[in-house]
């Protein structure tokens, strides 16, 4: 049996360079498809009323930087090495 991990996040912190939405963008341009950081629940617009005034900057924070790599069982070790390649040619 093989483990598939769910998901792989990065958080785009300010020191690499480019922001997360940079980096979302130079990946696509390679066919890397990414997904951005769950919204937290108080910045949902159902919850709009409910949480009006309250601020969680830890969620918000990793909602800004944040974002999903591909994963899947279909990944390959080329795959993999495509990923990581195409992120590190943005430093």
């Amino acid at each position: 049996m093989t483990n598939v991990f769910w998901m792989y996040a990065l958080l785009v912190e300010d020191v690499f360079g480019c922001s997360r939405n940079d980096l979302r963008q130079h990946l696509a341009s390679r066919g890397i498809e990414t997904r951005s950081m769950f919204i937290p629940v108080h910045l949902q617009p159902i919850y709009h009323d409910a949480f009006r005034d309250e601020r969680y900057p830890v969620a918000e924070d990793l909602c800004r930087k944040g974002l999903y790599l591909p994963s899947g069982p279909g990944l390959s070790a080329d795959d993999i090495e495509y990923i990581a390649g195409a992120i590190a040619q943005v430093q």
